[in-house]
């Protein structure tokens, strides 16, 4: 129903992502923006504002791991840096790779 969907999405954008990409879990960074973006309104203006600038700053722009994320929190480091750079890729094109739903 919209009455539990609202009550999703409020909690989503209740629990606010990682203050800094080091303590961050990206496949929750990943739902939540897919999600939020899908909601729209000010919840997903807050999230892409918090969310977005997170991942461009972290992404290396040195070496060998040029263009890539770091592993961080516990899935990433399971996944490593492949894993890590496909959900910071993913989550940052939400707004070409989806259409938003019409209701």
């Amino acid at each position: 129903s919209s009455k539990s969907l609202r009550v999703i999405i409020e909690r989503l954008a209740e629990t606010r992502p990682a203050e800094d990409y080091v303590n961050a879990d990206l496949l929750f960074w990943f739902f939540g923006t897919y999600g939020l973006y899908q909601a729209g309104g000010q919840h997903w203006g807050s999230w892409s504002e918090n969310v977005l600038p997170r991942l461009v700053a972290a992404q290396r722009k040195d070496g060998n791991h040029h263009g890539s994320w770091d592993a961080v929190g516990a899935n990433a480091k399971a996944g490593g840096r492949v894993y890590a750079t496909a959900l910071a890729v993913m989550t940052l094109q939400t707004y070409y790779r989806y259409t938003k739903f019409t209701r």
